[in-house]
């Protein structure tokens, strides 16, 4: 009988996490481990790991010596209302810890969640990939590239490997952020504001996510590699808008209004991240993990679109 291989998430009450581990759940060459802040998880269930708060000092190398990769999603999100210094020890001074002690422990594997606002905030008219130069801006940004630097070079010098993955929007059902609150408009039939200036935005669906990551836990091609990921049909605010309207029958109301003028109105009222994330271009290009570990989305944006927000 094959040994199974314990993959432990943090973050797996998360949108992305809960997801992840029931996906996950149905390979049962898989065994499922967890890291929880609620000690009554651990009287529950054996696959629990303790941890009370990755603020505080910890050690969990003794727990993760049976754990044969870790999948870390646990992060402030970058638009938490978090100071700067719990930011940068959550999603950068953390992962660099828990990094370490996976290696002593000897974990084989550290697979990354990270951002496509490494590159910055906006991309124009550029399609980033893995060898696009980083310019982030904010401290959430600042502080994932400083955990992938620390990763690269903790793999240099030991037997673990990692696989960092940089993602635009995850989207699914019962998500939370920005595409939430634009549904949320569209069900109150609120009018929403357009530019007539196109933009193009990557998105991932959370099922092709959860495949891609099921990939690299199978796979040694994706030892010690950055990939970018999305659906691979980038969408503009006005396609977007259409598409849920259709997926959930709702009539769209809209307006245009000059471009200068709605970005004065966001600044205002301290929501310039909103508009950025709305009205910009923002665009990965995931031809390297296609053609490295012959991936393909399993839904195309229409289809998942169709499958959470019917």
């Amino acid at each position: 009988m094959n040994k199974k291989l314990k993959i432990l998430v943090t973050g797996s009450n998360g949108f992305i996490g809960s997801k992840l581990k029931e996906y996950l759940k149905k390979d049962k060459n898989l065994e499922i481990w967890e890291l929880t802040r609620n000690k009554n998880h651990m009287r529950q269930n054996v696959n629990f790991i303790y941890l009370k708060s990755f603020l505080n000092d910890f050690d969990l190398t003794e727990n993760l010596s049976s754990i044969d990769c870790i999948i870390h999603l646990a992060a402030i999100a970058h638009n938490n209302s978090k100071s700067k210094n719990d930011i940068f020890q959550v999603n950068a001074k953390s992962v660099e810890k828990l990094a370490i002690q996976a290696e002593k422990a000897g974990v084989k594997r550290f697979i990354f969640l990270s951002s496509i606002k490494v590159y910055g905030e906006t991309t124009h008219s550029i399609s980033f990939d893995e060898k696009s130069r980083t310019n982030p801006i904010t401290s959430y940004a600042q502080a994932k590239l400083y955990a992938e630097k620390k990763l690269i070079q903790l793999a240099r010098n030991s037997s673990i490997s990692y696989t960092i993955i940089r993602l635009p929007l995850v989207y699914g059902n019962k998500q939370k952020g920005n595409l939430k609150k634009l549904i949320g408009l569209l069900n109150f039939r609120l009018p929403i504001p357009l530019i007539k200036e196109k933009n193009l935005r990557s998105i991932i669906a959370i099922d092709n996510l959860n495949n891609f990551l099921y990939k690299c836990i199978i796979s040694d091609i994706s030892k010690n590699n950055i990939y970018c990921l999305s659906d691979g049909k980038d969408i503009s605010l006005s396609e977007l808008i259409n598409l849920i309207a259709e997926v959930k029958k709702l009539k769209t109301r809209t307006f245009y209004i000059k471009k200068s003028i709605l970005l004065y109105i966001f600044k205002f009222i301290g929501h310039q991240t909103t508009f950025d994330s709305l009205y910009s271009s923002f665009r990965l290009n995931s031809n390297k993990a296609i053609k490295e570990l012959n991936w393909r989305p399993l839904l195309s944006t229409e289809e998942a679109f169709r499958k959470y927000f019917n």
